[in-house]
């Protein structure tokens, strides 16, 4: 059954690609639970737009 969600592509360099999976690592060693390539990037997303909006000129 086909998702309802868009879907979109991303491009990452390798050393972002790896960076990318350190955090996936750490964050899995905190939980202990399935952690998931796409909670990691809402979160990212959500911690920087934070950042943005407190610190915008």
């Amino acid at each position: 059954m086909p998702t309802k969600k868009k879907r979109i592509k991303v491009s990452l360099s390798d050393e972002a690609f790896e960076q990318f999976e350190w955090l996936m690592e750490q964050i899995k060693k905190e939980t202990k639970k399935r952690v998931y390539p796409g909670q990691v990037f809402e979160q990212m997303i959500k911690n920087e737009y934070t950042i943005k909006r407190v610190f915008r000129k």
